[in-house]
């Protein structure tokens, strides 16, 4: 099948296993990665996760934090129980460095009984604190032999990549250049951000203040959705995202080329992303964040990151 389908379609099927004792990560790499579970103990969770991500980065892979609210489905929890839940997680997956992982899956309409929303802000949090995460859809639905496109929960992975090749899909991933969407509320969707025609979705730039242009490409936006850009201080503090609302930008403004913007004000070091909301207001779409920087981090800028 991988044959066959893969030469008419042009896509690629890479073996993979998730690895899963007391918490969940998929390995992307070239080559498939078994963890060693003869060696490690339900009992000492930390050293499990520790060691697997290290192999996994040992052979150049990358390494996916999965549903970090929890794989269960249930009730979409709200108000201020949602609240304290998700500044409870992110304390302690950041107190651990995200035992030093590369991506978190972001794209759930619900899952661990948390909504999208608060899937979103967790991810901001990080990205507030100078922790550079690839944002990704569901590569831990569970739900694959079935129809995926029935499902509220299938958000697939877009990357900008020259080919579907893991030489050019991993260095994608690490560098940020991806978007995820709802398969079916969005089929066919892509999006890119670009600052002063330089600085590209998820790159991190020193840019020392300013008024900074934000060009905005989505392709094949449903009528009546709409394009929020989202930004959020850089100031390693707290434990809530601290975004806010730049503009809204209707699938009208996009026209034939499919590229809108507007102007970001970097006073403060900040993050910049976007959302795409439905004609109905649900999320159906989030580019990764590109970071406009008064100085460099603390703890620097990962090489794929850099401009």
């Amino acid at each position: 099948m991988a044959t066959r389908y893969g030469a008419r379609y042009g896509v690629s099927i890479v073996p993979a296993a998730e690895l899963g004792k007391t918490s969940h990560v998929n390995a992307f790499t070239t080559r498939q990665f078994f963890a060693a579970d003869e060696e490690l103990s339900y009992r000492d969770p930390a050293t499990y996760v520790q060691r697997n991500v290290a192999a996994i980065h040992a052979q150049g892979g990358l390494v996916s934090w999965n549903h970090p609210f929890g794989a269960t489905t249930g009730r979409v929890t709200t108000g201020p129980a949602a609240v304290t839940r998700r500044r409870n997680v992110y304390a302690a997956l950041a107190k651990q460095d995200v035992w030093g992982v590369d991506i978190l899956e972001v794209g759930y309409a619900v899952r661990g009984s948390m909504g999208i929303e608060d899937h979103l802000a967790l991810w901001d949090t990080f990205s507030r604190h100078a922790r550079f995460l690839t944002g990704n859809g569901v590569s831990d639905s569970h739900d694959s032999a079935h129809d995926r496109l029935g499902f509220a929960n299938e958000f697939v992975t877009g990357l900008w990549s020259p080919t579907t090749g893991l030489g050019d899909v991993l260095p994608a991933l690490s560098a940020g250049r991806a978007w995820t969407r709802h398969a079916r509320a969005w089929a066919g969707g892509r999006l890119d951000l670009v600052v002063d025609d330089t600085y590209l979705m998820g790159q991190v730039a020193v840019v020392g203040g300013g008024v900074h242009r934000l060009a905005v490409a989505a392709d094949a936006l449903p009528p009546g959705s709409v394009v929020e850009v989202v930004a959020g201080p850089v100031d390693l503090q707290g434990v809530d995202p601290g975004t806010v609302v730049l503009q809204r930008l209707p699938a009208s403004a996009f026209g034939v080329a499919g590229v809108a913007g507007c102007t970001v004000d970097v006073s403060a070091s900040t993050f910049v992303r976007v959302t795409v909301r439905s004609s109905a207001g649900t999320v159906i779409g989030v580019s990764n964040p590109v970071w406009l920087l008064l100085s460099a981090p603390p703890t620097g800028v990962p090489a794929p990151r850099r401009p």
